[in-house]
């Protein structure tokens, strides 16, 4: 149980960082200054690490040949969203 609440903490917060960066580059999207290319560029050099714990990348590398998410994937979704 203690696995699951860190993994859906984990989640919970890449979440948040992900769209505290998305506000920032549409709310910096007119002006297209400084801070927006800052923002534009953390989010895209964080997305792989937040978009999944281990990294989207590692992940959707761990899919088999016939595109069916391996088994530690399957578990992880499922102790997430029962």
């Amino acid at each position: 149980m203690r696995l699951i609440m860190s993994l859906r903490a984990q989640i919970e917060s890449a979440a948040s960082r992900l769209r505290e960066l998305n506000e920032a580059i549409t709310r910096g999207s007119i002006k297209r200054d400084d801070a927006w290319a800052d923002a534009c560029k953390e989010f895209h050099q964080s997305y792989d690490a937040l978009a999944f714990p281990g990294g989207l990348d590692n992940e959707i590398n761990g899919l088999n040949p016939g595109g069916r998410p391996t088994s530690s994937t399957c578990v992880r979704v499922k102790l997430l969203h029962p």
